[in-house]
């Protein structure tokens, strides 16, 4: 018998066709499309903003910024202003006068810090109706006894004590108060109605 034949058998390697190479190439513009600005968008504000009045839309930002910090620094500034007055105040007292840390809900400071050699008043009112109160502070040797035998008595015939940290506080009259600590004598006076709670968190915060 003969060899056995061999047969061979040609495999085409040619480039794909047009159709495939086609729809690569939309598959690929379509992943990227995301990318691509819509001519439908919009100009940004401030480039509208810039092109409209003739400056270039980087003046309009560095603008904006500096607003910006300017309004920072101003509100910084106005909540500086009572520390502020209140340094001045205790610098013409001659003592260390503070000005209290809490302020009750509903009221704020009014008028200037009045101050005269060992004397310090801070006035505050309601900012929805005529309820008003002031802070007072003096230099004095009394102690909690001597305070309470030589005004708090003499002021009104009935008061209340109250003990919290280390100071003891006399409340008397229509929601006054006294107390002293470090060698200052502190009232709270006025029709201001405020409570317990109210008096001791003012006291604590001075």
């Amino acid at each position: 018998p003969g060899a056995p034949a061999i047969t061979t058998q040609a495999y085409n390697l040619a480039e794909p066709s047009h159709s495939t190479a086609d729809a690569f190439n939309e598959a690929l513009r379509t992943a990227t499309s995301h990318q691509q600005k819509s001519p439908y968008s919009k100009p940004k504000l401030h480039h509208r903003a810039a092109k409209k009045i003739g400056v270039s839309s980087r003046v309009i930002s560095l603008g904006a910024i500096s607003l910006a910090i300017l309004l920072l620094i101003a509100v910084v500034a106005f909540k500086n202003v009572p520390n502020a007055s209140m340094r001045l105040a205790a610098s013409k007292a001659g003592f260390q006068a503070s000005l209290p840390v809490y302020t009750p809900s509903g009221f704020g400071m009014s008028g200037q810090i009045q101050a005269s050699p060992g004397a310090v008043t801070v006035s505050f009112r309601s900012h929805s109706d005529a309820r008003n109160f002031e802070v007072s502070q003096k230099t004095s040797n009394w102690t909690s006894e001597s305070l309470l035998s030589s005004y708090v008595a003499s002021a009104s015939k009935t008061y209340q004590t109250i003990q919290d940290k280390g100071k003891t506080i006399y409340l008397y009259g229509q929601g006054n108060a006294t107390w002293v600590n470090g060698g200052v004598w502190y009232k709270v006076t006025g029709n201001a109605q405020l409570d317990n709670d109210q008096i001791v968190s003012i006291a604590n915060s001075l």
